[in-house]
């Protein structure tokens, strides 16, 4: 059974600023439900005035004392784990070890984040992600799919990890660049251990640059090198 850690509220603004966070939260909920449902592959049916706050969420308590952010009831994060106060641990997603979930970072369905990896900012993973060990996603970064990020991998700016992408080592990617081999049928999934940062010169995803794979690594290296 899982317990809601008190929160004492001293004044009438404190007790609007944490209803409207309760609300945020559970509107944030509704409205990743809906869109699960009308995509092709949902097969919920869940209604949204079927949806009440205080079944669906709960208060991580950190091991420092302070009250986290919220996890749903079906997620389940460690007593050893840190989730800040504006992050959200959604579905049946698992925060474990020392796992910190901070910022205003998302973490959906059943990804996993373990070991000492940290996950800041406005980053989100989603499906069955993992991201373990040192690596840290942060910025407007995204990991979903089968992905995995590891070791020391640093994943920042707008990157997107994602099909059964493999990043680990020191990799350093950041700026707007997609990694994932899910546009290429039967393609074995792309593993990068790079030494170098990769960084995209655009500033959009109109211009990004896709690592599907091993040949668009090499190219990526080598436009770096010459810069």
């Amino acid at each position: 059974m899982f317990t809601t850690p008190r929160t004492r509220v001293h004044s009438l603004k404190e007790l609007v600023r944490l209803d409207s966070e309760i609300k945020a939260a559970a509107y944030e909920y509704i409205q990743y439900r809906i869109s699960y449902i009308t995509s092709p592959a949902g097969q919920m049916t869940i209604q949204m005035g079927d949806v009440h706050v205080s079944d669906c969420f709960r208060r991580h308590k950190n091991k420092n004392g302070e009250v986290g952010g919220f996890v749903e009831s079906t997620a389940f994060v460690s007593p050893t784990a840190h989730v800040a106060s504006k992050a959200i641990v959604f579905h049946k997603s698992q925060i474990l070890d020392n796992a910190k979930i901070l910022g205003n970072a998302r973490i959906y369905r059943d990804a996993q984040v373990s070991g000492e990896a940290m996950i800041a900012g406005n980053a989100w993973l989603s499906d069955y992600a993992k991201v373990y060990g040192q690596a840290k996603i942060s910025g407007n970064a995204s990991v979903s799919g089968s992905a995995e990020v590891y070791g020391n991998a640093k994943i920042l700016g707008h990157t997107r990890i994602e099909g059964g992408a493999k990043v680990f080592g020191n990799t350093k990617i950041s700026g707007f660049i997609y990694v994932g081999s899910v546009h290429i049928p039967f393609c074995s999934p792309v593993e990068i251990n790079s030494d170098m940062h990769l960084k995209s010169r655009s500033d959009s995803w109109e211009d990004r640059f896709s690592i599907n794979t091993l040949k668009d690594l090499k190219r990526l290296e080598k436009e770096l090198r010459h810069r």
